[in-house]
C-alpha cells in the first residue's frame, strides 16, 4: 500500500476531446475522453490520455482507461465495472452490488522495479444512516514484480516474480458531506479490515487501518484542519513477513517534504526504500481565504512514520518519526484545482530523500 504520492513540481493539463458527445451517443451512455501533458521532477515530461464510458452500449458496464507515459517511464490502467442498484435491503439502504475487473502496469525510472496487477473484486455496499456507509468485498489478484534494477536490495529482490492472493475485506466510512469545499466545516472517518490467503509469494496477511479528517471554523472565515491515519499488516507466516507490495510507503503528501518511501526503513547499503508493516501519519493545518473562497493559504505541520519489517534481519526498522512544517496554498482557478507550497523537513535521517517544493494542477474541460 502506498500512502501519499510524490509529486514535486508537477503540472497537469487535461483537455476534453470533441468526440466525447458522439461517443456517449454511440454507446448509449455518457463518456469523457481527455488528453493532456504533464511535467514533474519525479516523472519528467509525460503525455496523459484517459477515457471514461458509463453504461457501455446500454449494458450497465462502466469502462475506465488511462495511460501516462514519457521518457522516464509509463503507467496504464483499465477498469471494467458492472453495478447493480438493489435499493433498500435488510443490510442497509441504497444498496449496491458491483463486479470489477482491473488491470494495471507501471514502470518508472524512479522506482527500482516495474509492477503489473490483475484483480477481480465483488463488492457490496449500503448506507446505515445519512452519513454512514459500509462495504464488504471478495477479491482475487495477481501481481508481478519485474525489471529489477541492478544492485537492488536483497530485501526487495526476494519478492520478484509473480505472486497471488485472495481474500475478503470490510470497511466503514462516515462523512458529513461528500461535496465539501476546502474551507467548509465537516468531518470524515474510515476504518477497514482485510484478510488475504496466500496464493503464492508470501501474500497471506491480515490488515487493519483507520483514519479521520476534520475541518472546523477558527477565526472569521479561516479554518483549522486536522487529519490522522494509521494501519498495520501482519503476514500469515511464522515470521510475519509481508510482501513489498503490501507494505506502507510514506512520503510525498503524507508527510509533505519527503519523497516517496523516505519516511520509513531503508537498506543503508543500496539506499532503497523498503516500506513498513505499520504506519501512522498526522497533519495540522490552518487555512484562510485570500480574495474570496477560490484562493486559500495557510501553515501546516506534518508527522509520519512507517516501521516494522518482521522476517527481515540487518535493517533498522524502528519507529523513527519524521516531521515537517511549511506554507501551503490552494487555488480553485479557471484551469482547475491547484495546490502548491514549501515544506521544510524537520526530523530526518541521512537516508531520507526530501522535497522542499511541491506543486500540482489538475483540470478537465
Amino acid at each position: 500500500m502506498t500512502i501519499g504520492v510524490t509529486r514535486g513540481w508537477a503540472l497537469v493539463l487535461l483537455t476534453s476531446l470533441g468526440a466525447t458527445q458522439a461517443m456517449a451517443q454511440a454507446t448509449g451512455g455518457g463518456g469523457t475522453a481527455t488528453v493532456g501533458a504533464s511535467y514533474s521532477t519525479v516523472y519528467g515530461a509525460t503525455a496523459d490520455i484517459g477515457l471514461d464510458v458509463d453504461n457501455l452500449f446500454g449494458t450497465g458496464v462502466d469502462v475506465n482507461l488511462s495511460h501516462r507515459g514519457g521518457a522516464e517511464g509509463r503507467a496504464s490502467s483499465l477498469a471494467v465495472t458492472r453495478r447493480w442498484s438493489l435499493g433498500d435491503t435488510g443490510l442497509g439502504r441504497d444498496a449496491e452490488l458491483a463486479l470489477s475487473l482491473t488491470a494495471s502496469q507501471s514502470d518508472w525510472d524512479n522506482r527500482p522495479y516495474s509492477e503489473q496487477r490483475s484483480k477481480v473484486e465483488l463488492s457490496y455496499s449500503a448506507a446505515l444512516s445519512k452519513n454512514l456507509r459500509w462495504s464488504g468485498s471478495l477479491f482475487w489478484q495477481q501481481d508481478r514484480l519485474d525489471d529489477l534494477n541492478a544492485g537492488l536490495s536483497p530485501v526487495l529482490q526476494q519478492d520478484a516474480g509473480t505472486s497471488r492472493a485472495a481474500g475478503a475485506g470490510v470497511a466503514l466510512r462516515y462523512d458529513t458531506s461528500l461535496d465539501r469545499g476546502l474551507l467548509d466545516p465537516g468531518m470524515s472517518a474510515h476504518a477497514g479490515l482485510r484478510f488475504a490467503v496466500d496464493g503464492n509469494g508470501y501474500r497471506g496477511s491480515t490488515r487493519v487501518n483507520a483514519g479521520f479528517e476534520a475541518t472546523q471554523p477558527l477565526l472569521g472565515a479561516s479554518v483549522w484542519r486536522v487529519a490522522m491515519e494509521g494501519g498495520a499488516i501482519r503476514g500469515r507466516g511464522n515470521d510475519g513477513y509481508v510482501h513489498v507490495l503490501d507494505r506502507a510507503f510514506l512520503g510525498g503528501h503524507a508527510p509533505r517534504g519527503f519523497a516517496w518511501g523516505a519516511a520509513g526503513p531503508h537498506d543503508l547499503t543500496t539506499g532503497d526504500a523498503l516500506g513498513g508493516t505499520k504506519y501512522a501519519t498526522a497533519s495540522l493545518e490552518m487555512l484562510a481565504p485570500v480574495q474570496g473562497e477560490r484562493f486559500a493559504a495557510g501553515l501546516f505541520a506534518d508527522f509520519g512514520s512507517a516501521w516494522g519489517l518482521p522476517g527481515v534481519s540487518g535493517i533498522d526498522d524502528a519507529q523513527n518519526w519524521r516531521s515537517s512544517v511549511g506554507v501551503s496554498a490552494y487555488w480553485n482557478s479557471g484551469f482547475g484545482a491547484m495546490e502548491f507550497g514549501v515544506a521544510k523537513a524537520i526530523n530526518t535521517f541521512p537516508s531520507d530523500d526530501t522535497n522542499r517544493f511541491y506543486f500540482s494542477l489538475n483540470t478537465k474541460f
